[in-house]
């Protein structure tokens, strides 16, 4: 066999590899335009009706589960039974998810003595969990996340995050990026409708039937 012939394979080997790159950081930089132009949040609610931040108000809240939790275990259903929760979708790679955490964070403790509960979560698994470490600690966000929260953001179905829903003390959506106004006035509506005891909780079955 000649030198060229026994070279051949190398080269064909780099040529593939090199067309894998090529693709994986065509697909990524494409990804990342959808993302651009699909994902910027708008300053308020949006106002619209096309149901590109998952589940609408009137609808039962899905139970928030994942892989694991960090910054604190999961909220218990006789936690968050009767009060406002907040809940917020994220992932690392998010640059909106990360310019919106000062906004989260100020929400937060400015309702907090109200009662109002805020968890999150991320569809990344524990193989990133060096990452979900750094975005939930290294911006100091103080509430309970979940990760590997793929069912979870199924459930709640957004096409685009940071996406956010208001959860009324009766465990109903009350607002979401759909809905008019701001997640502020989200939390003030659903304060405004008061609380409910655990008795008064609906359930999915009950809302659903």
């Amino acid at each position: 066999m000649s030198e060229n012939e026994t070279k051949q394979p190398g080269r064909k080997s780099s040529q593939d590899l090199t067309f894998a790159i090529g693709a994986m950081i065509l697909v990524t930089l494409v990804f990342a335009l959808w993302v651009r132009s699909n994902v910027d949040p708008p300053a308020g609610g949006g106002g619209n009706d096309s149901g590109a931040f998952g589940l609408p108000p009137g609808v039962v809240a899905p139970a928030i589960t994942g892989e694991g939790w960090i910054n604190g275990p999961p909220p218990t259903a006789e936690q968050l039974a009767g009060h406002v929760v907040v809940v917020d979708a994220w992932a690392t790679w998010c640059g909106y998810c990360r310019q919106e955490v000062p906004m989260l964070k100020a929400l937060y403790e400015k309702y907090k003595t109200q009662g109002v509960i805020f968890v999150g979560f991320t569809s990344e698994e524990s193989n990133q969990l060096a990452e979900i470490d750094q975005y939930v600690n290294g911006q100091d966000i103080p509430w309970p996340n979940a990760y590997g929260a793929v069912g979870s953001m199924i459930a709640y179905g957004p096409q685009g995050i940071p996406s956010y829903w208001v959860i009324g003390a009766d465990g109903v959506i009350v607002w979401n990026r759909d809905s008019e106004g701001s997640l502020e006035d989200g939390i003030k509506l659903a304060l405004s409708r008061g609380t409910a005891t655990q008795s008064e909780v609906p359930t999915e079955a009950e809302t659903s039937g």
